[in-house]
């Protein structure tokens, strides 16, 4: 289990909503932040908030865009010469919804997503010289589907992407190059200010998912920095359950299969030394039963 204490962590679009939360729940964990947001005024009430309950030498604030790699980097120097060490920890929450423009939705969503991933690795990198460290890319359910129309498509496809980025960060080659762990979150419709009355009303009448209470975001945000995998992707789609992540739900899967494949041709009376083949392609058989299935069940809780 990784520890939150002590640690310094930045976290991007933190003026408000999930971002706002998770540098609160870092904070009670012992953690330090440097809050990040082109918000200029919520940003200075969340820092002034946060200083009162935790401390000013715990938390700072800085502007900063993270479509631009420079200003980006800037953010990056702020924190390490306020707090006097390096940072540990990447939070990259900032996004917007496709309501922007799909320009703007991809510049935020994906392209300030590959700033981030970018700039960590050239600061916490061993290849460069650093320590190592984490990051965690706020990505959404809607990186698994495509969305209900062409006006959303921009933020599902953004998305999508930061799916696939982490996972691709989080590769074992990948790793022992860096020492970065990347994993990603996955929630579902949280209850910030990105739900207008629009898509609230579409999620009432539409959807099967419910809209999350940003604490219980929070919490699946701990749960997953603190024993997350290396390019780990979970999803958190409904309050009461546990995050959903797809490889320990796959191992389990594959090892589940083995077995039911070979009890199943067992039961058969085929037992030889020479049916090895055959116990393998009945296992592979109920893996590809399950696998199915439970792709089944992520889109049916989804939609």
């Amino acid at each position: 289990m990784f520890d939150i204490k002590y640690k310094l962590f930045i976290v991007t679009g933190s003026a408000r909503g999930l971002g706002k939360g998770f540098s609160r729940a870092i904070l009670k964990k012992g953690g330090s932040v440097m809050l990040s947001d082109v918000l200029v005024e919520e940003g200075h009430a969340t820092l002034l908030e946060l200083q009162s309950e935790f401390g000013e030498e715990r938390v700072g604030y800085c502007i900063a865009d993270v479509t631009d790699k420079e200003s980006f980097g800037h953010l990056w120097s702020m924190a390490e010469n306020k707090f006097d060490k390096p940072v540990d920890v990447l939070v990259n929450n900032a996004g917007v919804t496709h309501q922007v423009g799909w320009r703007k939705c991809l510049d935020v969503n994906i392209k300030g997503v590959m700033n981030g991933n970018d700039l960590a690795i050239e600061r916490m990198s061993k290849k460069n010289g650093g320590s190592g460290g984490h990051v965690v890319n706020i990505g959404s359910t809607g990186g698994f589907v495509t969305g209900p129309d062409l006006e959303s498509a921009a933020y599902f496809v953004s998305k999508s992407g930061v799916v696939t980025l982490t996972r691709g960060l989080g590769s074992k080659p990948a790793f022992a190059v860096t020492k970065i762990r990347f994993v990603c979150l996955c929630p579902a419709y949280a209850d910030t200010q990105f739900l207008d009355t629009d898509i609230r009303k579409y999620i009432k009448e539409q959807s099967k998912l419910q809209i999350l209470p940003v604490n219980a975001v929070v919490n699946g945000f701990i749960q997953l920095f603190q024993s997350g995998e290396n390019g780990e992707v979970s999803l958190l789609v409904k309050e009461k359950l546990p995050l959903m992540t797809w490889p320990n739900y796959e191992w389990s899967f594959v090892l589940l299969s083995v077995v039911i494949g070979a009890k199943i041709w067992s039961s058969l009376g085929y037992k030889g030394v020479f049916d090895a083949k055959h116990q393998l392609t009945c296992s592979i058989g109920a893996f590809l039963l399950f696998y199915i299935l439970l792709r089944l069940f992520v889109l049916c809780t989804l939609f």
